[in-house]
């Protein structure tokens, strides 16, 4: 569904209007006076109403053609500003009006429409019709208005979802994460019964990301924090590589099958002490223990002949 037709829905009894933007502010100042001093479903009810005429009001203006392609929508009382603007997705352009971007493709088909300046410029108006209308539900003790509230939140979430769906089209990734975070929380919202579930997967997903990424930046805080203890490890493992040295030279002459495997294992650990070497000395910030890491990184590099660790391949 386009942005365009998920709006239409919303509220249908706005499209073609020409309702006045200072009309529009007073009467969500109303309704919001009126809710504050009344403990009535039905005044949350119009306060929920008036937001998302605020909302909506932006593309009030607004007469899709067939199929809502560009070239036969029409703004009425607006011309744009620009035409054919380019935006940073390649094969999408956008005609620029005062209050609204209008996104298409070459072929002139709608992808978008973004609210460039709300009539409530101060408040997110989608996110307080939601507000108001789970008061309004919490408010209506005998149920009476329970359908009509459960279909526009139903509504609600559904335009949520469409503002997600259209920041992916425009390769705004984090702009559409958020949306989709309120369009899961607008969809389970009682006494909505219409889960977005596609919703929600992307939100346990991404949340599940944002997990992994703090425990990785935990990893290496706790790495960082015992870079000394990864440097002695290390040290460790090289001196006892040196050891085997030794042990080699002392070897008697003809003893070739003991030296190859004294070669070997001086091999294995010399490698196996130049990882927690390579590791501290990347991570730590502390002078001394990156000079000592490093001093031995260089004698390491020398016994197998190479300029970096890198070249020793696996």
């Amino acid at each position: 569904m386009s942005c365009l037709a998920a709006a239409l829905i919303l509220i249908p009894s706005l499209t073609g209007q020409s309702k006045d933007a200072d009309r529009i502010r007073k009467a969500v100042a109303r309704a919001s006076k009126a809710a504050g001093k009344s403990d009535k479903g039905s005044a949350w009810l119009s306060l929920a109403e008036a937001y998302e005429d605020a909302y909506l009001f932006p593309l009030s203006n607004l007469v899709p053609g067939e199929g809502n392609p560009v070239r036969t929508l029409v703004v009425k009382g607006q011309r744009p500003r620009e035409i054919m603007a380019p935006t940073p997705v390649e094969g999408i352009y956008r005609n620029v009006y005062s209050d609204k971007d209008i996104y298409f493709s070459a072929d002139g088909e709608l992808v978008a429409i973004r609210v460039t300046r709300p009539v409530l410029d101060t408040v997110d108006a989608l996110s307080q019709a939601l507000n108001a209308y789970s008061k309004a539900y919490e408010r209506d003790k005998k149920g009476a208005h329970t359908a009509q509230i459960a279909d526009r939140i139903s509504h609600i979430a559904t335009e949520f979802r469409t503002l997600a769906e259209r920041s992916s089209r425009l390769k705004e990734e984090e702009a559409s994460v958020r949306y989709y975070r309120k369009a899961a929380s607008a969809s389970t919202t009682p006494p909505c019964t219409q889960p977005d579930i596609v919703a929600l997967q992307i939100v346990a997903a991404e949340d599940r990301k944002l997990q992994l990424e703090q425990q990785e930046r935990e990893r290496v805080l706790r790495l960082k924090a015992s870079a000394m203890d990864i440097y002695e490890k290390g040290a460790q493992l090289y001196h006892e590589a040196m050891e085997l040295v030794d042990q080699a030279a002392a070897l008697p002459a003809g003893e070739d099958k003991a030296f190859q495997q004294i070669q070997r294992e001086f091999t294995t650990k010399l490698r196996s002490a130049a990882v927690p070497l390579r590791q501290s000395f990347t991570l730590t910030e502390d002078p001394s223990v990156r000079e000592k890491a490093g001093a031995l990184l260089r004698e390491i590099c020398l016994f197998f002949g190479v300029e970096s660790l890198d070249d020793l391949g696996d």
